[in-house]
Formats: C-alpha cells, sequence, structure tokens
C-alpha cells in the first residue's frame, strides 16, 4: 500500500461516519481513535475534538475485532506520517506508565530508537482492533531497524504481559500523545498526495469525457442518439425562448443572462433554488450570487417544470462533511423509512440520510423520480410517508443552503 490509497480508505471512511473530509491531519487522528480497543473511544475523541462530529451511532454498530482502516499494511503506511519528537523523558515515564513499560522494554530487547516515537507506535498498534500484535510490531520493527526484530519482538511482547493498565489509564495516555502540542504531523506529504488524488480524478474525467465524444463520432448508433439528444435539447431551448418560459436548464440559463464567468455549479444551484416550491428560498439567492440584477430576476422566475436530472446533480453533490444531525432530518428517519429493511437503514449514513430528505420535498412531479436516482428504492408505503411528513413538517431549506455553500 502507499500514501495515495491510504488517503482513499481515510476519505472513505470519514464520508462513512460523518467526519470533516477537509482537515487531512485531524482525520489521521480520528480514524485512529475510532479503530481502538479496550478504552472509553468516545471519551478521547470528544476531549481531543470537543467540537467535531461523529456518527457514533453507526461507529458503534461496526462489528468487533475489526476496524475500519484494514490490516497491518495500512496502519503502518498513517503511522509513517506520525512522530513524537518534543516529548520530555522525565515527565512521559512518570505520568504515563504504559508507554513508559513500553519504552523500557524495547530499550531492554534492543528494540529502541532515539525519541518516544517507536514507543507510542507501538502503543498505538497494540490497542487497534483486528491487528495482531505480534505481527504489526514485528513489521514496525523490522522496518525501522532494517534488520531481522522476530526473536527480539517475542521477548518485547512477553515482558509486557507483568503488568496490566486499566481503560482509563491508556485513555489518559493516547490523549497525551494524540494531542497537537505533541504529536507532528507529515502535513507536507498529505498535502502532495491529496493533490495527486484530486489531479488524477481531473484527469480521468477528462479521459472519460473524450472517450464518449469519440465512441459518439465513431459509431452511427451513438452518434445519432447524441445528435437526438443535442436537437431535443435545442429544441427546447427554442420553445423556451418563443414563449417566453424558462423551465429547461439551458433555456434558464439563456434568459437570465449569466455573467459568462459564474461557474456551471452556481448556476445550477440557483435552478435548483427556483423549482423550490415548498419553501422560501428567493432570500436565499444572495448567498450564491452577488450580481443583484441577475438575482432579482432569478428571484421573479421560478422554475414550473424542472428537469429532474438537475435536481439531482446538485442534491447529489450535497454533504453534511462533519456537521451533526439536524432535527428536521432525523424526524424525518424516524418517519420515513420504516418499511426499509432494519439492515438497510443502519447502514445509511447521515449524508445519504440529509440528500434523501431533500429529495422528499422536490416539486410534486419530480420528486419520485429524484429519490430513485438518489436510493433506487421506492414504494407506495414510502411515497404515503414521504408525502404525509412533507406536509406536515415545515422544510429546513437554511441548512440545505449552507450544504451548497460549503
Amino acid at each position: 500500500m502507499n500514501q495515495k490509497d491510504l488517503l482513499l480508505r481515510l476519505l472513505k471512511i470519514a464520508e462513512q461516519f460523518n467526519m470533516d473530509q477537509k482537515d487531512l491531519p485531524s482525520l489521521l487522528v480520528k480514524t485512529t481513535i475510532l479503530s481502538l480497543k479496550y478504552i472509553p473511544r468516545r471519551h478521547v475523541f470528544e476531549a481531543l475534538f470537543p467540537d467535531q462530529y461523529a456518527d457514533w451511532e453507526l461507529i458503534e454498530r461496526c462489528p468487533p475485532n475489526t476496524n475500519p482502516l484494514g490490516d497491518t499494511e495500512p496502519w503502518l503506511e498513517l503511522l509513517a506520517l506520525l512522530e513524537w519528537p518534543s516529548m520530555q523523558d522525565k515527565d512521559t515515564e512518570h505520568s504515563h506508565p504504559p508507554l513508559a513499560q513500553i519504552k523500557a522494554a524495547l530499550r531492554a530487547n534492543n528494540l529502541d530508537l532515539p525519541g518516544w516515537t517507536t514507543a507510542c507506535r507501538v502503543l498505538i498498534l497494540q490497542l487497534i482492533q483486528g491487528l495482531q500484535s505480534m505481527h504489526a510490531t514485528e513489521q514496525l520493527t523490522a522496518r525501522s531497524l532494517s534488520r531481522n526484530t522476530r526473536e527480539n519482538t517475542v521477548h518485547f511482547l512477553a515482558s509486557l504481559c507483568d503488568t496490566k493498565h486499566t481503560p482509563e489509564t491508556y485513555a489518559h495516555t493516547l490523549t497525551h500523545i494524540l494531542s497537537p502540542q505533541h504529536l507532528h504531523i507529515n502535513t507536507q506529504l498529505l498535502a502532495y498526495t491529496m493533490s495527486i488524488i484530486n489531479a488524477q480524478r481531473e484527469e480521468r474525467r477528462l479521459n472519460l469525457r473524450l472517450k464518449s465524444l469519440q465512441m459518439a463520432s465513431l459509431r452511427p448508433r451513438l452518434r445519432d442518439k447524441l445528435k437526438t439528444s443535442l436537437l431535443t435539447e435545442h429544441n427546447r431551448e427554442q420553445v423556451d425562448s418563443k414563449l417566453g418560459t424558462w423551465d429547461s436548464y439551458t433555456g434558464f440559463c439563456h434568459t437570465h443572462r449569466f455573467p459568462n464567468n459564474l461557474s456551471d455549479r452556481v448556476k445550477r444551484q440557483l435552478y435548483f433554488l427556483a423549482a423550490q416550491n415548498t419553501w422560501e428560498w428567493q432570500p436565499h439567492v444572495s448567498r450564491l450570487i452577488k450580481f443583484k440584477d441577475v438575482e432579482t430576476r432569478v428571484q421573479e422566475r421560478p422554475v414550473t417544470q424542472p428537469d429532474s436530472a438537475i435536481l439531482h446533480w446538485v442534491i447529489d453533490s450535497l454533504s453534511m462533511d462533519g456537521k451533526p444531525p439536524f432535527p428536521e432530518m432525523m424526524a424525518f428517519k424516524a418517519r420515513c423509512f420504516a418499511s426499509f429493511p432494519v439492515v438497510y437503514t443502519q447502514r445509511l449514513t447521515i449524508t445519504q440520510i440529509f440528500r434523501l430528505y431533500v429529495a422528499a420535498y422536490q416539486p410534486q412531479s419530480v420528486w419520485k423520480d429524484v429519490w430513485k436516482a438518489q436510493i433506487g428504492i421506492i414504494s407506495p408505503q414510502i411515497v404515503r410517508d414521504c408525502e404525509a411528513f412533507v406536509s406536515a413538517n415545515p422544510f429546513a431549506g437554511e441548512r440545505v443552503v449552507e450544504a451548497m455553500v460549503g
């Protein structure tokens, strides 16, 4: 495994448990805390990140003896990014017995290096769920010392069996070593790796776009299909122009004469707002665009026959991204998922619930299509539950606009 694969796994974990994906150094520490055993994980998490959120209900449903990151190899890659260069010897030995014991045992078995980095890494590996202490410690020491450490590791682990510590003691020590004043994270390597991931994603998107254009130009059926699709969109634009309407996305953009430097993302978000008919969206237009004349035109001309594909695109781009769930969304989950299989609802992330909540409040003519595009499951009972909920509960529009603005 390399650093790119590790970072992709971390981003997937952040999305699954609704943790902030932008702060990569904190994400490393949070993933470590979520994977610990024998200690009160939530207590350590809240001590280090008092103002940040994670979906503990979903975390505690994970199978025992497993961790979200995987086996030994990704953990060794993660620990390679963590160092402890500023910890004081005397204070650490007296205040944190588990770490002092590991340090002494490493020194006695010729496995130690200067500083506390090796001892801290060994302590974390021993407390990760689903890892074999023997294999993980051997791999860590063999790589750091560049020699065979199997026999030394056996003696090292045997010497640790003499003294046990309470979960509270371990929690206190881990809070100490994972705190920002002691832990040093290689942020430059993280930023460099993330730039590679973003560049590869953009290259993949452009290649797929180029390939689709090549296929459409070389194969008659696809060429004709593309021509028909473009002709249909052109016809819709012409109809919009003649009738003075703006229901199609192309006609919407043409009618409002958006500035050339306005991104397609913002245009789609404005179209999404203009299509809403279950809540007062007009005051929020100014948060997306600062041109007063365009803002006024969008506010005065709602979309009456919206394109469900554009609505789905905007909803699919929404994310909670480390934000706690709000009461309206949790009430929606409690009321509208009764007909879903229990196993399925237990695996739904907060972001998925949020997107379904927004989909249920779309215009009556398209909300079922948008819902199916999000989840692929719909039934008469789901329709009845959602429509009854929407008619009885006001929409949390402010939350949606916050997610759109980012």
